[in-house]
């Protein structure tokens, strides 16, 4: 740093929390409910857009309700689904609907713009932390991750602060706990995991891409949220979910080893199935698109056969510093869904922080203890997705899939339980049992 910006000590905190995504919003609103000073930090002022396909799992609508925020209350932009629209390469269709009296799934899932759900996620975030003495500071950009000298434990941030007249204010924070709430590309991640033991940060093999734009007017519309297997286009898929009246989120998902051997990009293929394809092409044409399309990585929790770390789904934790949500690589490797998921590993990553821990730091075995835990938690459901997502590569599975799944009560249930559960599933269909629904 230079001499004439010298670095402000900011005051200490329990918990340090990078990134305010739902990930970070989360483990801080937990936090907070502990008694923990938190300080939250984001590069972005909110509102900001975060790309995305909108729909919101069970999981996050579960959260929402342990923190009364019921998705019946919010009343901007809500768009409710009750059910699947599907097809498959070779032209089958399908639709299933959520069951309205069930003990198991909700009778609808929802879907709303990330730049407003986020937002009510985050404002929710700072009334809490704010209320328990910690601190939320927005247009912060973390530059240095600190370490002992020994570089075994993080024991907090650096970064700067832009104001509105343009100066730039330096700034360091110390707490026993750093968590890393940033997305793919979050500091903290970059830094625990290429730095602090020089592992991959990424594998072909468990990312994907996708692309996503806004659209109004597209025909064929209802109140399904939508999931196409193109051919051309498959195993990657095309999806268009309904956010509010009239608007859909349209965009196209593959894993990034399958477009790393395609000549054709994620743009471009989404141009081949708005303006070409004989399915799709009829459904735009009076449609209008809403801004620019965007593209952005997805971190896939799929369990690696040769971890590097020896935890899965990669490295998420060392003493002093923790991993939650998109950079833990907990994105659902069949449906892509990520915000579940990073609510879920919030908890679970509160859950392993002590007040025990204030005056030492959050200790390695508690670091590993965590590592342990969220895959004991989360890797039954990560190891099934997987298995899903390689039996859709096959045209041949995907298409039977397409075709038996509205008579097929085990092939509904796989679907359902990724977008409406009320609770955990415990008993999650074998692979040979979805493979007899498939063959026969």
């Amino acid at each position: 740093m230079q001499s004439n910006n010298p670095i402000k000590i900011g005051q200490n905190h329990d918990v340090i929390v990078v990134g305010s995504g739902p990930a970070g919003s989360a483990a801080s609103c937990y936090a907070a409910r502990d008694g923990h000073r938190v300080l939250l930090v984001d590069r972005a002022t909110f509102p900001r857009d975060k790309i995305c396909g909108d729909a919101l799992g069970w999981k996050t609508l579960s959260f929402l309700r342990e923190f009364e925020m019921s998705p019946e209350g919010f009343t901007e932009d809500v768009a409710p689904f009750n059910g699947l629209r599907m097809s498959s390469p070779n032209g089958n269709d399908a639709t299933i609907i959520l069951p309205e009296n069930s003990e198991e799934y909700y009778p609808e899932g929802w879907c709303q713009r990330r730049e407003i759900f986020d937002y009510t996620l985050f404002k929710k975030a700072k009334e809490m932390v704010e209320k328990t003495g910690g601190t939320v500071i927005e247009g912060f950009t973390v530059k240095e991750i600190i370490y002992s000298d020994d570089k075994s434990k993080i024991l907090g941030i650096r970064g700067q602060k832009k104001s509105t007249d343009g100066s730039v204010e330096h700034l360091e924070f110390n707490a026993p706990l750093t968590i890393g709430a940033g997305g793919y590309n979050c500091p903290v991640s970059r830094s625990l995991i290429g730095d602090a033991f020089e592992e991959p940060l990424t594998n072909s093999n468990h990312y994907a891409a996708a692309y996503r734009q806004y659209w109004s007017g597209v025909s064929g519309c209802s109140n399904q949220i939508e999931v196409h297997f193109i051919d051309g286009i498959a195993p990657g898929y095309f999806w268009i979910f309904p956010v509010s009246d009239g608007v859909v989120n349209v965009g196209l998902g593959s894993l990034q080893k399958d477009l790393d051997a395609r000549s054709m990009k994620l743009r471009k293929m989404m141009d081949y199935v708005i303006n070409e394809s004989p399915k799709f092409a009829p459904r735009f044409a009076n449609a209008t698109p809403i801004g620019n399309g965007k593209g952005y990585k997805l971190p896939l929790g799929s369990p690696r056969k040769k971890s590097p770390s020896g935890f899965q789904p990669r490295r998420s934790a060392m003493a002093g510093g923790m991993l939650i949500g998109d950079s833990a690589s907990l994105i659902d490797p069949f449906s892509g869904e990520g915000i579940g998921n990073a609510v879920h590993s919030a908890k679970i990553a509160i859950s392993q922080f002590s007040t025990d821990y204030l005056s030492e730091g959050f200790p390695e075995e508690a670091a590993v203890e965590y590592q342990k835990q969220l895959w004991k938690e989360m890797g039954h459901e990560m190891s099934h997705s997987a298995m899903l997502q390689t039996f859709l590569r096959s045209r041949f599975l995907m298409n039977r899939f397409v075709s038996r799944v509205e008579r097929k009560e085990i092939l509904q249930n796989l679907l359902f339980d990724l977008t409406a559960r009320r609770t955990s599933r415990e008993d999650a269909p074998s692979k040979i049992r979805i493979l007899f629904a498939l063959l026969f």
